[in-house]
Parts: structure tokens; C-alpha cells; sequence
């Protein structure tokens, strides 16, 4: 996969996915997909690669331990989001004040696209509802079923 800045490919020592992509010394944000990249992260498990090549940074020796390493981010920052909701229905950008207390304000736009992916997921596991707009940065979202103790809001 290709955008402006950086490049991710297969090189033959493993698995490439379009949805996932490595760094080594930094994040890398997920368009709204709906949970997909976490899907590509445990399916780059079942075959792991040996070495990662980020486009930015030095090379990833032990790869299966960065896609763990990944995996239980996003799982930490699903609770993060989880979290902030249970204080109350948000919007996108809500939720990202909410979360991403330390983090300049300037990176918050891109927050919102991490946010916005991780709200689709649980939109798509029954966990999350939104109204308001189909864009999910607009809408305002609040937890359902059980992660609303049961009783919808």
C-alpha cells in the first residue's frame, strides 16, 4: 500500500496485508476501516514474518513481537474509547479530548481517524451506536448492550 508518505509490501520472508502497517519508532494511523487492520494484525500472526521493513525507521527484527506489541495497543486504546464513552455519548472528537489527554492538540485530527476505525468495530460487534450523521466524526456515539450495563441508552 502506497499514500504520500510511506510504503508497505511483502518482500518474500512473509506475509504483507494492505491494512496493516509497521513502524519502528512510531505509530501508524488506520483510516476508518471498521476494526479491519485489527483483523490484519492477528491474521499477520498466523504466518509471522521475521524481520519487518518499515518505511520509516530501522528494521524490526523480531517481527511477531511488534504485531503483539501493536495488537495490545489498539486493544488498550478499544478501552480507552470504551471508557470515555461510558462517561457518556460523544462525538469523535469528544471521545479523542477525552482519550488522548496527552497528545498535542495539533496530532488530534489524526486521533480521529484511529478513533473513528475503533468506533466502527464496535459499531459492527453490537457494542457502539451512532446518530446524527453516517460520516462517524459527526455523529454522536454511545455505548449499547452490555458495554451500556445492559439497558440501551
Amino acid at each position: 500500500r502506497e499514500t504520500r508518505r510511506s510504503r508497505s509490501f511483502a518482500n518474500g520472508e512473509g506475509n504483507g496485508d494492505d491494512s496493516a502497517a509497521a513502524s519502528s519508532s512510531s505509530s501508524s494511523t488506520a483510516a476508518p476501516r471498521g476494526g479491519r487492520i485489527n483483523v490484519a494484525l492477528r491474521r499477520l500472526l498466523e504466518e509471522p514474518p521475521g524481520r519487518i521493513y518499515p518505511a520509516h525507521g530501522p528494521c524490526i527484527t523480531d517481527g511477531p513481537a511488534k504485531i503483539r506489541e501493536y495488537i495490545a495497543h489498539r486493544d488498550a486504546r478499544e478501552a480507552q474509547i470504551v471508557a470515555a464513552l461510558g462517561a457518556g455519548p460523544a462525538s469523535v472528537p469528544e471521545v479523542v479530548a477525552r482519550v488522548y489527554t496527552d497528545v498535542p492538540k495539533v496530532l488530534h485530527k489524526a486521533a480521529e481517524l484511529s478513533v473513528s476505525s475503533h468506533l466502527l468495530k464496535l459499531r459492527d460487534e453490537g457494542r457502539a451506536a451512532s446518530k446524527g450523521s453516517d460520516d462517524a466524526r459527526k455523529a454522536t456515539w454511545r455505548l449499547v448492550g452490555s458495554e451500556a450495563g445492559g439497558a440501551p441508552r
